[in-house]
């Protein structure tokens, strides 16, 4: 089976006429959606696209998204995903980088290296004219189908190739432990050319034949009112999108009771944000899942896992495999915190960038090492301690930032915080918090440091707290906690 395939499924169980995809501008039906995505891969092969070669997509979730990246695996092309949120410089250095024939954009914007199709004034000859039966394909499972960039940015960042088995693994994964059904109404609230929304949220959507509503630019407002409007059953957040919908005043039990699942990624939720979910949306399933762009989905907690697992990010599925590892690549017993490794169909096909010296595969036998740093229960329930960007080294000791940041959290004038590490001539390394306030409520930078010292020991207590009305973040809501590093380095060196 390949990633084209995928609404054959529901296709053959009746679901032609059902939405298969829903934007501002209207509806799209699975039969429509599977002619629309023929339409598109003949065009392509008309143009002597095909097998091998890559195209890129650069735009804002919307209807053509869905077609071009199911018509795109149908043709045998390699679909490069780029964030809307890149500069044009950066945008232009992913094309160089990796070499697309074509670029399908929005208007207005323009490539110095690859032509361009302009999806607001073009699309018709590509989307809507051409042969709707399937093209016929030689290819194998194991052939790359995607190209996506790690942390939705594409400056600076690694672009992942996926193959079409690999994502397939994925979206029946996340289709089986989410228990996405048939009659779902799905909201895609995150950005398309990222991982999760794209593989971990639309295609298992696409896989049980459920309808998929295309959110765009995102606000808590917007999100409410589309949970209304549709009746949405299902929505993937990730838990900065969940604080400004518990913060709008919008957001009421009532407004959203046609919800039945949350599920969230991307960072660790705060314990005091899901208790205030679970306060607004009492009749919901909450659902965490953990993954990466080189592995898609690793592991699900489901709202029926027990109690004390809530810390953990729960289990991986079959035929995913998990273990934590030494520096030497022994593999550790239970509770012992190590780097996290997966083996599996599920994994990427090869990395494109990033740092060579850095291998994927340390230990030659098929694992791959996350960075991650984590533990598992003997039941196999995984605990991240942190991502290994994030970890501060103070003093020859490892400082996790989720762990002092819980801490500040439980401080009621808190709506957010990030901690990040500075450099120190002693230590090396040593913790700073930027935090941002609830509307209407105070706090002072004394205060949280004494909260701070009441709970944990002083080398893990921030050394400043600073106050700021946002945190900086990628497209799909990831602290940007480098550039909170660079900007408090450049104002202490102005000071």
């Amino acid at each position: 089976m390949l990633f084209g395939d995928l609404i054959d499924g529901p296709l053959a169980e009746g679901a032609g006429p059902r939405p298969a995809l829903i934007d501002e501008t209207g509806t799209l039906s699975y039969r429509d959606l599977d002619r629309a995505a023929n339409r598109f891969a003949h065009a392509l092969i008309a143009h002597a696209i095909g097998v091998g070669d890559r195209i890129a997509l650069r735009a804002r979730n919307r209807i053509a998204c869905g077609i071009i990246t199911l018509g795109a695996a149908r043709a045998g092309a390699v679909l490069v995903h780029l964030s809307t949120r890149a500069t044009a410089a950066e945008t232009e250095a992913a094309l160089v980088q990796t070499g697309p024939r074509l670029m399908f954009a929005e208007s207005g914007f323009q490539s110095a290296s690859v032509p361009v199709v302009d999806l607001d004034r073009d699309a018709q000859a590509w989307l809507e004219t051409g042969s709707a039966g399937r093209p016929q394909l030689d290819l194998c499972p194991d052939a790359p189908l995607a190209l996506l960039f790690t942390g939705g940015t594409t400056g600076g960042a690694k672009g992942v190739l996926v193959s079409h088995r690999a994502r397939l693994v994925t979206a029946d994964l996340a289709a089986d432990g989410f228990g996405l059904v048939a009659t779902d109404r799905v909201l895609v609230s995150t950005p398309l050319f990222h991982t999760a929304a794209l593989f971990c949220w639309l295609a298992p959507a696409w896989r049980r034949g459920a309808a998929a509503i295309l959110g765009s630019k995102w606000s808590a407002a917007k999100f409410v009112a589309a949970v209304e409007r549709h009746q949405v059953t299902a929505a993937f957040l990730v838990p900065t999108q969940i604080g400004d919908l518990l913060e709008d005043p919008g957001a009421t039990t009532e407004r959203l009771a046609s919800l039945r699942l949350v599920c969230h990624a991307g960072s660790p939720m705060p314990p005091n944000l899901a208790d205030r979910l679970a306060a607004l949306l009492p009749m919901v399933e909450v659902v965490e899942h953990y993954g990466l762009s080189e592995t898609g989905l690793l592991t699900v907690r489901r709202g029926s896992d027990p109690a004390d697992r809530r810390a953990s990010v729960g289990r991986a599925p079959p035929p995913v495999e998990l273990a934590v590892r030494g520096p030497d690549g022994t593999f550790l017993p239970s509770h012992l915190v190590g780097e996290i490794a997966t083996r599996g169909p599920h994994l990427l096909g090869e990395l494109v960038g990033g740092d060579p010296a850095t291998p994927l595969f340390p230990w030659h036998d098929g694992w791959l090492a996350t960075g991650d740093r984590g533990a598992l229960d003997p039941d196999g329930f995984l605990t991240l301690v942190a991502r290994s960007k994030d970890i501060i080294v103070s003093g020859a000791e490892n400082l996790y930032p989720g762990e002092i940041e819980a801490v500040l959290l439980r401080h009621p004038a808190l709506a957010e915080c990030a901690v990040f590490a500075v450099p120190d001539d002693r230590l090396g390394e040593v913790p700073v918090a930027q935090v941002v306030l609830r509307p209407g409520m105070a706090a002072t930078e004394a205060e949280l440091i004494e909260l701070a010292l009441s709970v944990l020991p002083r080398h893990k207590s921030p050394r400043r707290v600073l106050f700021a009305p946002s945190l900086p973040r990628s497209a799909v809501g990831k602290v940007l906690k480098s550039q909170l590093s660079a900007d408090y380095l450049r104002d202490f060196s102005r000071h």
